[in-house]
């Protein structure tokens, strides 16, 4: 990935609650669909909105160290942005936004931990952070 996205999925009816959704796939490749959608899809039945974020991963014919640490480095920029955007975008999309957190996997899980441990400005600073199975970030 080497421009990041975010995907909206909402539910039918939602609770103000948004939770921005971090794949992994060991910063090198996402899981999109079951640590992505299929979470989304699961949220929204609990009235939860999702957004799947496509961050920056390594290029495949990259493998140093170096490579490694720019693509987490680019994937905690990219999640801190995706905060930003969509706190900012809450009324259109029906949400609280005291009520915004991030769900990561893997190394989606790196980025939520270090999202939260590391944000920049209150605008992207997570309400909330769920690390599943998390590469851990250091300090």
């Amino acid at each position: 990935v080497t421009r990041p996205t975010i995907t909206p999925v909402l539910p039918g009816k939602g609770n103000g609650a948004g939770v921005i959704i971090l794949p992994g796939g060991g910063f090198r490749h996402l899981a999109i669909d079951k640590e992505g959608f299929d979470v989304a899809r699961w949220l929204n039945t609990i009235g939860i909105a999702g957004f799947v974020v496509k961050y920056r991963t390594m290029p495949t014919d990259q493998t140093s160290a170096a490579d490694r640490e720019a693509a987490k480095k680019a994937g905690v920029e990219d999640t801190l942005e995706a905060i930003r955007v969509i706190r900012s975008r809450a009324s259109e999309w029906g949400l609280d936004p005291a009520r915004i957190g991030v769900m990561g996997f893997s190394a989606g899980g790196y980025h939520a931990a270090s999202a939260a441990l590391h944000f920049t400005k209150a605008e992207n600073r997570p309400d909330f952070a769920v690390c599943v199975y998390p590469a851990a970030p250091e300090n």
